[in-house]
């Protein structure tokens, strides 16, 4: 315990094993980037994946094409990405995995 509070002192993290286990056993961990997304936002990317256009996603939800582009924005600065033909890629990716 002393050296866990000298490591502290020296700016080091310090988690509880239990809390260690937990968390690796988490979806967090296993699930990756796709964690982050709502999920309509994950059927974009279902959408995206199939090959569809902003406009085809948007006239199979329902919505217009400036709520998909939008929702595109927001997906991208989510996923750190920062062109829509990466968001594509990173769609067909996910979709295989």
């Amino acid at each position: 315990m002393l050296e866990t509070n000298r490591q502290v002192m020296a700016g080091s993290r310090y988690l509880q094993r239990d809390l260690v286990t937990e968390l690796a056993g988490s979806a967090i961990w296993t699930k990756g980037p796709k964690q982050a997304l709502s999920n309509r936002e994950l059927d974009i990317m279902r959408l995206f994946a199939q090959g569809q256009t902003l406009s085809e996603i948007a006239a199979q939800l329902g919505v217009s094409y400036k709520t998909i582009a939008n929702s595109c924005t927001g997906i991208k600065d989510k996923l750190h990405v920062e062109r829509t033909g990466d968001l594509i890629r990173l769609a067909i990716e996910m979709h295989a995995g």
